[in-house]
């Protein structure tokens, strides 16, 4: 499951922990951050304890690449392990995920910036944005001029680089050169601090720079430096990345199935005064969402093999192809989104209280569902299109 490299010494060393040891060690989290996760929320960002715990259980290098003393493994191990922290608390589900797959997309970008990127070690922070609001960029002989505000920067307070996407190309870019304006007030995922970042002009050398042409056609310069099949899959920004949202969603909604079982086994219904146990609407609540996680969670392991498959053949991925990877992604979305909302449905009214950590997932599993690309009925629609030879009609797939 390790990424191999071509032209680049192997840094790995003997007592690196294997795939499933990083899984048992986030599992091994979930009591602490479900302690922390008042003060998370609270705080609107992560605890650095928190963030001390992911780096020493090595969680944040699953994917840095080896030649920069990551373990190299492949993605799916990220996601089971964003799933796994996502149990304990939705915003640090979040943000390991996207900071662990940031180290990995860095591998996009041309050796000199990864170099530069990595200076400090294999277990970076930083942040991505997408969401522009202004935006004006000129490309001259030394880079790209570019200034403007971008929203929705997940745990930009600790981030010391930015993927940031401009009209031009993706841009990466120091903590020294953009400011952070503190907008995050919001009824869910409050501790991933998702801020607006504002840049007030700096130039982005050409090396830091990745045209969206370049990676739509898996041509970057990273896929002329590592093997790892993720590194080949075309279009990763809409293939890939997606699944890196879905893992804590995943995560947060089985962290609400870990409640609501728990929870039930020790109340009495209060309109029979039996166990809640024995209360049918209970039983049935807990099968259907269980089955309908498992049925989410075997759609992401499809995606997730399908990828990798293509990407090892070094495939470019029809249309068809696309739509059937973002129909898998979004429905098992929709089905995590009707799990969480069933059984806080079915809770007490003891859960209303907003220290309850069942409200507290709940919040979070819809905050992180609120993605415009994990939205079914849009994916369905131009599935459907293209597989009876319509033209689609978004850029997204």
């Amino acid at each position: 499951m390790t990424e191999t490299q071509t032209g680049a010494a192997d840094v790995a060393t003997i007592d690196e922990p294997t795939p499933d040891e990083l899984i048992a060690r986030a599992r091994a989290m979930i009591p602490a951050l479900r302690a922390r996760s008042a003060d998370t929320e609270a705080n609107r960002r992560v605890p650095q304890e928190t963030i001390d715990e992911l780096k020493a259980n090595d969680l944040l290098r699953i994917a840095t690449p080896r030649r920069w003393g990551g373990l190299g493994y492949d993605l799916e191990v990220v996601a089971r392990v964003a799933g796994e922290i996502a149990r304990g608390c939705g915003s640090t589900g979040w943000l390991t995920s996207f900071w662990a797959t940031h180290n990995y997309m860095v591998g996009w970008w041309s050796e000199e910036a990864q170099a530069e990127y990595f200076a400090d070690g294999p277990q970076q922070l930083s942040s991505t944005v997408s969401a522009i609001v202004t935006c004006n960029a000129e490309m001259e002989p030394d880079g790209l001029h570019i200034s403007g505000r971008w929203k929705f920067s997940s745990g930009i307070d600790e981030a010391q680089w930015i993927l940031l996407l401009a009209p031009a190309g993706n841009c990466l870019i120091p903590r020294s050169e953009f400011v952070i304006e503190d907008d995050w007030y919001v009824s869910g995922l409050r501790g991933s601090g998702s801020k607006s970042i504002v840049i007030e002009g700096t130039v982005v050398p050409h090396h830091r720079l990745l045209s969206h042409e370049d990676l739509a056609a898996g041509s970057y310069p990273g896929a002329q430096l590592y093997d790892s099949p993720w590194y080949h899959v075309s279009r990763p920004q809409f293939m890939v990345l997606g699944h890196f949202i879905l893992a804590p969603i995943l995560g947060i909604a089985q962290g609400i199935v870990d409640l609501f079982d728990e929870r039930i086994r020790e109340r009495r219904d209060p309109q029979t005064m039996l166990p809640a146990i024995e209360r049918e609407a209970n039983q049935l609540r807990y099968a259907e969402a269980t089955v309908k996680l498992l049925t989410a969670q075997l759609l992401y392991e499809r995606n997730f093999a399908d990828l990798r498959r293509w990407g090892t053949e070094r495939a470019q991925l029809t249309v068809e192809q696309r739509a059937y990877i973002r129909r898998n992604l979004t429905y098992a979305r929709k089905l995590a989104i009707e799990v969480g909302n069933s059984l806080i449905d079915g809770a007490d009214s003891s859960a209303l209280y907003e220290v309850h950590q069942l409200h507290r997932l709940g919040r979070d599993l819809r905050g992180a569902g609120l993605q415009f690309t994990l939205f079914w009925e849009e994916a369905a629609i131009q599935y459907s299109r293209v597989t009876w030879g319509m033209e689609p009609q978004t850029i997204v797939i």
